[in-house]
């Protein structure tokens, strides 16, 4: 989906660029923020494959659900794959997908241990446009300034002697992060 018009309203320091330098630097930051967030933005089908650490619950990181179609587990050896019945699984919007337990009330299953052996198909309506707008034009804002940025704080010329500091900003600035970590995917075992 990307960013509409209203991200420079959203970040006036945008203004300065014309409409081919902000296509760019949202390409750039859309592509970025996917990494960094570990999931897609955009609605769609996706299958995502994970590691059955027996555990509960797998997360499905591009949020909000839609409607999960199928799950697949490879059998011992990874020799065969069966379809799992909806019957034995749950799921919310938030990604969280329970395996039901079909034993005593107090043993809780998981699903099986295995690396890359659990594949769920499911349907995700993505971030809608203003938190889209919020978050690929935080990180245009960040790149627009950083480029902008020259670098040099304070230069102290005696004689021959020259001495420069430099403010090269390492990392991603905090006002950045507090935007784009409550959407982050991590995986927790």
């Amino acid at each position: 989906m990307g960013v509409s018009p209203a991200v420079t309203t959203v970040f006036p320091g945008l203004n300065s660029l014309d409409q081919a330098a902000i296509g760019v630097c949202a390409t750039a930051a859309e592509a970025w923020v996917t990494r960094y967030l570990n999931r897609a933005l955009g609605s769609g089908q996706y299958t995502e494959t994970f590691s059955g650490y027996n555990q509960p619950i797998l997360f499905l990181p591009n949020t909000p659900i839609v409607t999960v179609n199928s799950v697949a587990v490879k059998g011992r050896g990874g020799i065969s794959t069966f379809t799992v019945s909806s019957n034995y699984y749950d799921w919310t919007t938030e990604g969280s997908l329970f395996i039901q337990p079909q034993t005593f009330w107090n043993q809780m299953p998981g699903w099986r241990a295995g690396i890359g052996n659990v594949s769920v198909d499911y349907e995700s309506k993505g971030l809608d446009q203003p938190t889209q707008d919020l978050i690929i034009g935080s990180v245009m804002n960040w790149f627009n300034d950083a480029a902008q940025r020259s670098g040099l704080v304070m230069m102290e010329v005696i004689g021959s002697y020259t001495y420069q500091m430099r403010a090269d900003v390492k990392g991603v600035p905090y006002s950045v992060t507090s935007i784009l970590n409550p959407y982050r995917h991590m995986l927790a075992v």
